[in-house]
Parts: C-alpha cells; structure tokens; sequence
C-alpha cells in the first residue's frame, strides 16, 4: 500500500515540474538593471512608482507625521521608510551605530560632538545638512507635548558648529548621557 502511494506521488511531482519547467523565459536585463515593468492600466498609477501598504495595522492610517505620538507605519516603528535618526542602538554591543551621523565623541564631561556622514540626503536630492538635524530638535523646545520634549531636560544647547557638525551642551545639574544617546537614536530627522 506504501509502495503504491510513493509511486503516485512520483509521478505527481514529475509532472508538476515538467509543466514548471514549460513557462514562456523572462527577457532578458541587463546586469544590474530592473526588469521592465508591466505598463500600468488606464487610470491607475505604476506599480513601480507606487508605495503599496496594508495589513500592518488594526484600522486605517491616520497620519504620517512623524511627529505625532502614534506614527503611522511606514513612517515610525523600525521601518525607517521615510525619515532617519542619527544613530542606530545596537542590542548586542551597547552601541550607536552610524546612521544619517557617522560619529558621536564626547568633547569633555558635559559637551558632546555629532559628526553626519558625507553625501546624505533627502530623497529630492538636497543634501542634509546641520541645520536640519538642529530644526529637528529644537521643535521639541517650543513643542512640548511632543515625546522627544525631555531632551531638552538634559540638553542646554545644540548649535551647529561646522558644515558637518554639531555640538551639544549637556546640562550639568542633570547629567544623564545615557537619555540624551537614546533620543540621539529615537528622533527621526526633518528637512528644515
């Protein structure tokens, strides 16, 4: 009885990878070129210029603000879609990673140098500069409902002090260097 059943299944399999294998080629790209996509219906925009989203939430999308406390994928979460932090912290190590920054040193006790990464940009092709990074953080002081607001508990000042850097005084009667690396890691970064 076994014996018949492995046999019938034999053929099934041969059969089903016999049709497979019958499928009209793919024309062929050239290497490291996308395949063409298939030209999209009237009315309806291409599929490879489109972001599709769905299933990832318990009811519609309500905002793509990044700002906002309940961001709305794929805006917050991990899934860093549309804007970046600083840093990544990394589980396993401890560490910052280098995101949009390539750097953080510690100038003495209470001031902290950022360094952003060369080339970085916003999708339009305009260059990220200091001046964003600051703009970002600097919204939380004249915004306090917004979460990344308790920077500003432990930071006094954040000024740009070159063309890829940026300086931050850390308030000295509360010293906390590990809260200030977090939100350093939290805070998505905006176009000024």
């Amino acid at each position: 009885m076994n014996s018949r059943i492995l046999q019938v299944f034999s053929v099934v399999m041969v059969l089903v990878l016999a049709f497979a294998g019958c499928a009209a080629p793919a024309a062929p790209t050239a290497p490291g070129e996308a395949p063409a996509a298939a030209p999209a219906a009237p009315g309806q925009l291409p599929r490879n210029e489109t972001l599709y989203v769905a299933g990832l939430q318990w009811g519609p999308f309500i905002t793509f603000n990044p700002l906002a406390p309940n961001i709305t994928w794929p805006g917050g979460g991990p899934n860093m879609l549309l804007y970046e932090n600083l840093f990544a912290f990394n589980v396993a190590t401890g560490e910052l990673d280098p995101l949009l920054a390539k750097e953080l040193t510690m100038v003495d006790d209470t001031t902290m140098e950022i360094t952003l990464q060369d080339g970085t940009a916003w999708q339009d092709g305009t260059p990220l500069t200091v001046d964003d990074v600051v703009f970002s953080f600097e919204l939380a002081k004249t915004h306090d409902d917004l979460d990344y607001s308790l920077f500003w508990d432990y930071v006094t000042e954040m000024v740009a002090t070159g063309d890829r850097t940026i300086q931050i005084k850390l308030n000295p009667e509360q010293l906390n260097i590990g809260q200030v690396r977090f939100w350093l890691s939290q805070e998505r970064i905006l176009p000024k």
